[in-house]
């Protein structure tokens, strides 16, 4: 698993190591994570409402910036930056 990835997901709000860890044991990439249903995120265990509303608006947007407009994917080279 890339770690930035891991980091990644531990720095959206309101998920934390645990739950990243969590999400990226089920989706192991960035392209799994956006490939996948709400009901299959809805699958992961510890995750809120609030959680999935956090991903889901992340990866259906496709822009890799969160609802404030901080930028969570490089648009250049597509790495995963804090």
């Amino acid at each position: 698993m890339d770690e930035s990835y891991l980091q990644w997901l531990a720095a959206l709000p309101g998920l934390g190591s645990d739950k990243a860890k969590r999400i990226a044991a089920r989706f192991p990439t960035y392209e799994h994570l956006r490939a996948a249903t709400r009901t299959e995120l809805a699958s992961v265990e510890a995750l809120t409402s609030a959680d999935l509303g956090v991903l889901e608006g992340l990866i259906r947007s496709g822009s890799g910036r969160d609802a404030s407009g901080h930028l969570f994917l490089c648009p250049e080279c597509g790495s995963f930056a804090g």
